[in-house]
């Protein structure tokens, strides 16, 4: 009886740890997507925190969810072929552009292109003017660990886990904005 408390316990424990595996890749067919804790700052302002979901494909293609710390409507930024849509689901608004410096700095406050921001998550690549720390078990992949700095603005990624997005990898990194949206200039979108 004791032993087989005791296996038990053992099963329990390692079945609760194995969630907690930031390396773990679900079983699926869903997107592979990186589910991270990140924490923006610029100069002398407090750092926000918040939870970050992030695909992202060579050479422009990026999905990234931000999920505010508590409660709250996700933003989203969806950028590909050159163009941006940062989509504010509480006002039912997408706010398009092209995929310059302004789209990523919408969202996290550092001002670096899609274009360079992929190839600095997957490759560890510096564009001009910015340094990045990257930790990744396998080249080419979203990283465990980021830091990317432009100037006085950061942006920190710590990989919580990986995660199975809904729907088709062909549906992400577009630009295109969500159907049934109010659509404006991404200039326009209230920081």
């Amino acid at each position: 009886m004791k032993r087989a408390a005791i296996a038990l316990a053992t099963i329990a424990a390692a079945a609760c740890g194995a969630g907690r595996n930031p390396s773990r890749i679900p079983e699926g067919d869903g997107p592979l997507v990186a589910a991270y804790r990140a924490e923006f700052s610029r100069g002398g302002e407090a750092p926000r925190r918040a939870r970050l979901l992030v695909w992202a494909a060579a050479p422009d293609r990026l999905h990234a969810e931000l999920l505010p710390p508590v409660g709250g409507s996700p933003v989203t930024l969806d950028a590909g072929g050159g163009r941006a849509v940062l989509v504010d689901v509480a006002e039912r608004t997408a706010y398009v552009g092209d995929a310059g410096p302004e789209a990523i700095g919408s969202l996290t406050g550092v001002e670096i292109g899609v274009a360079e921001a992929v190839a600095a998550l997957l490759d560890g690549e510096a564009p001009a003017g910015a340094t990045v720390e990257r930790e990744a078990e396998t080249p080419g992949a979203l990283p465990a660990r980021f830091a990317l700095q432009v100037g006085d603005s950061r942006i920190g990624l710590t990989r919580l886990r990986w995660q199975r997005g809904a729907g088709r990898e062909s549906d992400l990194g577009t630009g295109a904005p969500p159907e049934g949206l109010r659509v404006r200039p991404l200039a326009e979108w209230a920081r």
